[in-house]
């Protein structure tokens, strides 16, 4: 303020008027960008099939047209079709967010996390339930966002962080762009004409709750008797999924399956439930050294309550400009599901990876992309542009689950490319796409034969390898013995700062990771009760299926509890005093979820080398919420056999020589990639360094939902040495006082706590005052100015150019939101909203 009038006196000097100055000024401070939506339940057929959703709209979006005086009766319909994904969020670096959620669930509450949104000192923001502060109430609640954007451009999301609530449809785009008079790296590094994000996901056609309650219930939960024969209630992971969805779209069979079909699929694999005519294979039979049969997992299919399946569901439309380049921001939003993701006929350079730009690689026919990972990727608009392109996501069970595709079904939807500025009566042909037979079963593959085309007429794409690893994955040149993931991120260096882009020889250096001051060995297991047969399910009964827990030592022993989510949150109860789990009464540090201290110094921030150890026989992908870590090594448990999970010999296990084998952790190495959410290959370690800069309390969990839910995560708690977080307070709905269902928690204090407690709110409730009376004061000065301004004509060129540079418009075109179908021929496809 004391600036801004030091400003105004200069410019009355220069004979300027002062208050559109002043203004000028402090509007920079003051833009914000504010959303207003509304969360409620709703029926969706996203890929053709009807089912409940969870739905998130814009309520600035919604069109409602009043029909009397009940407002139960008004008609209320969405411009932009169906609500999946919710909205897309794009904001300029420096600026403010304000989102106010509105949440009309009956019965379930609702928070907002901000996936790959660091919040630097804003930790009351990350949207996390029960950690960083409380969920929005059921039943009309409402909660507000408000938090500066302090980090650099790049591809992020947001979802639901209560329960496994996001895989019923809360979650939507999240995209940093560059600030006034600022190009985006990625810009710079591989010019692009077109921007457009691409949300990829598996899909079940359950609900979240449904499958949870399968999931999380006890063996036999109830027992009956069909046909004679008692069976007993049985819980499973909901593996694998239904389908797969391109921006909220994508196709089905509309399959109808029952358990007795699953119990086919578990004995003989999904080879012979397609094709009974194929011979069931034994149970003891083996192709490559990999068994088939008794491993394949199988979800009933029931008849939709909602409606009529459909298998003509319109695919997602997405657009490219003859001779242009689009960048595609891909995000795995989906619940569990690692995928595969090409465009007939095109290969793509990959430029960026969790909202950082990497050293571009490529050309590459196909890219794999886990959950809650963001992968940013540049095509050339270089095909002939009469017809339309397949663009495909797929299971990607074959890289994360080496085996697996032989016996499970590989689901896989598509959108179409379309080429724009052409007349539509043009794009009625739609490419044909390659196929390969893979054990009896014919599936989709990226095209990487396209010689064999001999005329635009063909209706038949060519058959192709199914050694993916030599095949589609060619480019990435991955050796047979690595693991398709880790192998493939390894190869998506962080871009340098600009000014570092090449050395003397034309070279880009690498990134280096900074010595660390400390060394931290953290390890994940599994636990559980898990049957492979019907009969062998009876051994369990009353027992749980699996659950998850971590522990600190480079050897696998009893572990923390599984990670479970208070009532109190984490960083409230730090308000008080109170660590996590003490106010629960429990003395056995073991029986509390595993919490890893981070020393805060603001001054000199310290860091932490960490050896991350997955002694599980599967690979999970794992989000840190607050930061960006920089990844710096991978081995494995077995080095011998690696990630092979039939012949994985502990025995070969020597912590003492894969440690050594390691750059000295004080010493600065060359990073390997800079995420926030990373793949951890079956019996492995990935070794990172974290810089604890940013404080409060931050999960770090499994992006599988089912996994997280069942205890798979911990905390990094960067905090003072007397256990406080360094950040300003949070606002008044944060505190448990004005939250009625939170009255009975003030007894749990001691006097002395509640006399600081007190102490705090009595400056919260200044500092309010003072904001309030700042804000009185600001709105006088913009009201004064956009009076001023309609006398102020002669200054106005001036005025246009301050303007322009907080403000300025993007040369790059982000794509067409169009609410209503594009027909192509007797297929129709849908643009986003």
């Amino acid at each position: 303020y004391s600036r801004s009038l030091r400003f105004s006196a200069f410019s009355s000097r220069l004979g300027v008027p002062m208050f559109p100055v002043l203004i000028l000024t402090l509007l920079p401070q003051s833009l914000a960008s504010e959303f207003h939506w509304l969360v409620q339940e709703d029926v969706a057929a996203p890929d053709g099939y009807p089912r409940s959703i969870v739905a998130v709209f814009d309520k600035n979006l919604l069109r409602i047209r009043q029909s009397g005086t009940d407002p139960f009766d008004d008609q209320v319909i969405s411009t932009i079709g169906q609500p999946l994904p919710g909205p897309e969020l794009r904001v300029k670096q420096g600026e403010r967010l304000i989102v106010h959620v509105e949440n009309q669930l009956p019965a379930s509450e609702v928070s907002i996390h901000w996936h790959g949104i660091h919040m630097v000192n804003q930790a009351w923001m990350d949207g996390t339930a029960g950690v960083t502060g409380y969920a929005i109430p059921a039943a009309g609640g409402i909660g507000t966002y408000n938090f500066t954007i302090d980090q650099e451009p790049g591809t992020h999301w947001w979802h639901s962080h209560v329960g496994t609530q996001h895989a019923d449809g809360v979650f939507g785009a999240f995209i940093i762009e560059p600030a006034g008079g600022r190009t985006d790296a990625v810009q710079n590094s591989i010019p692009y004409t077109d921007d457009q994000v691409i949300t990829l996901q598996d899909w079940m056609h359950e609900t979240s709750q449904d499958l949870s309650a399968r999931y999380k219930s006890r063996t036999g939960a109830f027992v009956q008797t069909v046909n004679n024969s008692t069976s007993i209630f049985l819980p499973d992971y909901p593996w694998p999924s239904s389908s797969v969805l391109l921006n909220g779209r994508g196709q089905t069979l509309c399959t109808v399956r029952s358990w007795k079909d699953c119990s086919l699929v578990r004995k003989y694999g999904w080879a012979y439930y397609y094709n009974h005519s194929v011979q069931p294979p034994s149970l003891k039979h083996q192709l490559s050294g990999l068994p088939i049969g008794p491993r394949g997992q199988c979800m009933p299919e029931r008849l939709p309550l909602m409606g009529e399946c459909s298998t003509e569901a319109n695919p997602a439309c997405l657009t490219c400009r003859p001779g242009g380049a689009t960048r595609f921001r891909l995000i795995n939003t989906g619940f569990s599901m690692p995928l595969r993701y090409w465009v007939d006929r095109h290969t793509f350079m990959v430029v960026a990876r969790d909202g950082v730009p990497v050293v571009p690689s490529g050309p590459h026919h196909a890219v794999a992309i886990a959950p809650g990972q963001r992968i940013d990727i540049v095509i050339q608009c270089n095909q002939d542009a009469r017809w339309s392109y397949k663009v495909f996501a797929m299971l990607a069970l074959r890289e994360f689950y080496p085996g697996s595709a032989i016996v499970n079904h590989e689901a896989s939807s598509f959108a179409l490319l379309q080429y724009r500025e052409l007349p539509s009566v043009e794009r009625v042909r739609i490419w044909p796409s390659a196929m390969c037979e893979m054990h009896a079963l014919a599936t989709i593959e990226p095209e990487i034969c396209p010689s064999q085309f001999t005329s635009p007429g063909m209706t038949k794409g060519c058959i192709v390898g199914c050694n993916y690893r030599a095949a589609i994955y060619a480019s990435w040149m991955i050796q047979h013995d690595e693991y398709v993931p880790s192998a493939m991120e390894s190869k998506l260096k962080p871009l340098p700062h600009m000014s570092q882009h090449q050395d003397g020889k034309g070279k880009a250096p690498e990134v280096l990771a900074p010595g660390a001051d400390h060394r931290l060995v953290l390890s994940v297991n599994g636990k559980g009760n898990w049957w492979t047969n019907e009969s062998a399910a009876f051994g369990n009964f009353g027992r749980k299926y699996e659950w998850w827990t971590m522990n600190e030592g480079a050897e696998w022993r009893d572990g923390h509890a599984p990670l479970t989510m208070p009532a109190e949150p984490v960083m409230i109860g730090q308000l008080f005093g109170r660590r996590f789990g003490e106010h629960s009464g429990v003395t056995n540090p073991k029986r509390v979820p595993f919490v890893q201290r981070l020393a805060f110094n603001k001054k000199t921030p310290l860091t932490y080398e960490v050896i991350f150890l997955n002694w599980e026989g599967q690979q999970h992908p794992w989000h840190i919420h607050g930061h960006s870590v920089l990844m710096v090594a991978q081995g494995w448990i077995d080095p011998i056999n690696k990630w092979c999970n039939s012949r994985f010999d502990l025995s070969n296990w020597n912590a003492t020589a894969a440690f050594r084998s390691l750059v000295e952790f004080t010493e600065p190495t060359p990073a390997l990639a800079r995420v926030d959410t990373f793949i951890s290959p079956p019996h492995s370690y990935v070794v990172f360094r974290i810089t604890a800069n940013n404080p409060g309390a931050w999960m770090m969990h499994c992006h599988m939902d089912y996994h997280l839910e069942a205890g798979m995560g911990m905390l990094w708690s960067v905090e003072n040495p007397d256990g406080s977080y360094a950040l300003p307070l949070p606002s008044k709905e944060f505190l448990p006082c004005n939250r009625d269902a939170s009255s009975d928690a003030e007894p749990m204090a001691s006097d002395e706590q509640r006399l600081a407690l007190d102490e705090k709110m009595e400056q919260l409730a200044d500092l309010e005052s003072r904001l309030h009376q700042l804000a009185k004061e600001r709105d006088f000065y913009y009201h004064s100015f956009l009076v001023t301004l309609l006398l102020t004509m002669a200054i106005l060129s001036l005025r246009a150019a301050w303007l322009l540079s907080v403000v300025p418009e993007s040369s790059v075109n982000r794509g067409t939101a169009l609410p209503y179908p594009v027909t192509l021929g007797s297929l129709e496809c849908s643009y986003s909203g």
